[in-house]
């Protein structure tokens, strides 16, 4: 089964991720458009299982912890996907950096009226941990936060 472990890092705006635009399949992105497609039918559980056990999510420059184990992670977003039936997010543009690295622009509708609609969260940056016929999500980064798109 895939492992991955999440740190959400909220960087500027002008950050630009380097690597090529992913179009080709890889285990990195195939782990990340498995939680994308679990998050996007609030499938918590196939959401949850896509983390490693130990996940640490992280916010901001400072990296600070915002959860920590798939637990945690399991009842935030349980709650946060019964709270907003229509949060989904798309895909702006992926890239790879690496074999374990995937760079997503992402762009969240439904999220209202906490968030601007839709809500450009800039890219998130996934770490993978990866092992024989396996991968999980080790890491997520993000950037850009709050921007209104057309």
């Amino acid at each position: 089964m895939p492992r991955m472990l999440v740190l959400l890092l909220l960087a500027s705006c002008a950050s630009t991720p380097r690597g090529p635009a992913v179009t080709a399949s890889s285990p990195a992105a195939d782990v990340v458009q498995k939680q994308l497609d679990a998050y996007n039918a609030q499938d918590v559980e196939a959401f949850a299982a896509t983390y490693a056990q130990d996940v640490v999510i992280t916010r901001g420059p400072e990296k600070k912890v915002w959860l920590q184990g798939r637990e945690a992670l399991r009842e935030t977003y349980a709650k946060m996907f019964a709270k907003y039936p229509a949060c989904r997010a798309r895909i702006a543009e992926r890239r790879l950096e690496g074999d374990a690295v995937v760079l997503d622009h992402e762009i969240i509708t439904g999220r209202g009226p906490e968030r601007p609609e839709p809500w450009d969260v800039g890219f998130v940056r996934y770490q993978v941990e990866q092992w024989v016929g396996a991968a999980r999500l080790r890491e997520l980064t993000a950037s850009a936060l709050g921007r209104r798109r057309a």
